[in-house]
């Protein structure tokens, strides 16, 4: 009579397991629709396979929007740890100053030989743009009559000291000047070019820490230049590139291409001791369930 009275409750915690076991393998079961002639069986396929690409949108935009915000990036970015990074960096290109990595060679690490020269001759190129512009500022007129006017006067001497005067030498100065501008504007490209353009080869094959050092730039100084540059670039520059890169839209496309069987062992690698729970709970309500029914 005691035994005969738990066939009840067992039988109730056999249907509560095969229940809920039957509803967690639906969650991915089966893989796709089963169907009869024209008639598809309902729950056919599974629920995450049949609303994958809602799974995946709704999974993009938690990512995106609440557990990767813009907030997050720049307080992992603008970190300590990452700042302390920053003048490592520093501290290790200062102390290489002699090592055998140039600035050469840590150009050729992100491009190749080509790009590396096309980039050069471009350096080169604004490097001399820029000189003659300076050069082009100059008022040579005004450099000749101020400071050559003396100079010749100093290297003359007696008959042709007196019949020289200053006003006449400034009187030279226009047309020398405009001579030598004329000059410079057609011939100056091409003798200020090699000469830059052998000053960049110089300077390419010293080490990054080096070249520093050779311009005066300090350690501390760089640090602080580096710094500075880049909570700039951090906090103006983070949402446009976030943007750039869309989140959600990324975490959304990596599912969808993902097999339902990945999603499935994604899933479980996460929930399964979970949904293994919800399976026994099954169990046990069935069982208390059945226990009741003694008492009713």
């Amino acid at each position: 009579m005691r035994l005969s009275m738990l066939f009840g409750p067992l039988i109730g915690a056999v249907i509560g397991y095969c229940t809920n076991y039957i509803a967690v393998k639906m969650l991915f079961r089966p893989l796709h629709p089963v169907k009869i002639g024209n008639f598809t069986l309902p729950f056919t396929p599974g629920i995450i396979p049949k609303g994958k690409e809602r799974l995946a949108r709704a999974l993009g935009n938690a990512v995106g929007d609440t557990l990767l915000t813009e907030k997050d990036f720049e307080d992992v970015l603008l970190s300590e740890q990452m700042t302390e990074s920053l003048d490592h960096l520093v501290d290790q290109l200062y102390e290489e100053a002699e090592d055998e990595m140039t600035i050469k060679d840590y150009c050729l690490m992100i491009t190749d030989e080509e790009g590396y020269q096309d980039g050069k001759g471009k350096l080169v190129n604004a490097l001399t743009d820029k000189i003659m512009d300076g050069i082009g500022k100059l008022d040579f007129g005004q450099i000749i009559a101020d400071k050559g006017a003396s100079a010749v006067k100093e290297h003359l001497d007696g008959f042709l000291a007196m019949m020289i005067s200053e006003d006449m030498i400034r009187s030279f100065a226009g047309p020398i000047a405009g001579s030598i501008e004329t000059y410079i504007a057609e011939e100056g490209n091409q003798m200020i070019w090699p000469i830059v353009y052998d000053e960049v080869t110089k300077e390419e094959e010293k080490a990054p820490g080096q070249l520093m050092k050779d311009i005066g730039v300090e350690k501390e100084t760089m640090k602080k230049v580096l710094q500075k540059v880049y909570r700039s670039f951090i906090s103006g520059k983070l949402p446009e590139f976030l943007k750039k890169i869309d989140i959600s839209g990324m975490v959304e496309r990596k599912i969808n291409q993902m097999d339902v069987i990945e999603v499935e062992d994604l899933v479980m690698s996460v929930m399964k001791k979970e949904l293994g729970a919800v399976v026994n709970l099954g169990a046990l309500i069935g069982f208390v369930i059945g226990l009741l029914n003694l008492f009713i």
